[in-house]
């Protein structure tokens, strides 16, 4: 069982357990447990509670996170993006 923290539209923070998949490069495919949008909590997880309130800021995205092409969506389907 794998858990990661996230951010809900109130900026409360709940935990959320995941069914985690294959990695590609230095990314983890998440196979259940987040749905698209999901802002999940990437730094600063040691002072994050659930049930707590944050201020959120986003994170600068990489070229390796974009979502995969059509193409290569086949092959790591089903995915969900975070």
């Amino acid at each position: 069982m794998k858990t990661v923290l996230v951010v809900g539209a109130d900026d409360m923070v709940a935990l959320r357990t995941i069914q985690p998949g294959e990695t590609v490069g230095d990314l983890l495919i998440v196979r259940e447990g987040l749905k698209p949008g999901e802002r999940v909590i990437v730094d600063g997880v040691q002072k994050a509670r659930p049930g707590s309130k944050v201020n959120p800021s986003l994170a600068a995205a990489s070229s390796a996170s974009a979502p995969p092409k059509p193409a290569a969506a086949a092959s790591a389907a089903p995915a969900a993006g975070k």
